[in-house]
């Protein structure tokens, strides 16, 4: 009776169809637009300031892209954009499955670059 009674509820367990991944492209491309207005725009322009001259830093005179920050924005960005991704792959390959760890490590990156730019302008 145990058996029949333990079969029935697998039987049913395996007939309730799973949920939904919450993360959609919806909610992946809102990710990307927050990434792109928060960072990848601001990182650059600040690029395009075009680089300082040899270790010189930027001054209020003289105002440019110092080499190591510029390093720094694109391993930030390679960072970002390994974690997206990972989440987007995820997402496609495991649609049942909640994706939360991998959304979080996408926000996780968004934010490690947004403090690389506050430090360019907080004077490095």
């Amino acid at each position: 009776m145990k058996r029949a009674i333990i079969g029935l509820a697998l039987l049913l367990a395996a007939c309730v169809p799973p949920a939904p991944n919450p993360i959609g492209t919806t909610q992946l491309y809102q990710l990307r637009l927050t990434y792109d207005a928060a960072f990848l725009v601001p990182a650059t322009n600040y690029r395009r300031l075009g680089l300082c001259p040899g270790v010189e830093v930027s001054t209020l005179q003289r105002v440019c892209a110092e080499r190591a920050i510029v390093r720094k924005l694109q391993l930030a960005d390679a960072g970002a954009r390994a974690a997206f991704d990972r989440l987007q792959a995820f997402s496609l390959a495991h649609p049942e499955i909640d994706a939360g760890a991998y959304v979080a490590a996408v926000n996780e990156a968004i934010a490690a670059a947004v403090q690389i730019l506050a430090i360019t302008k907080g004077g490095a």
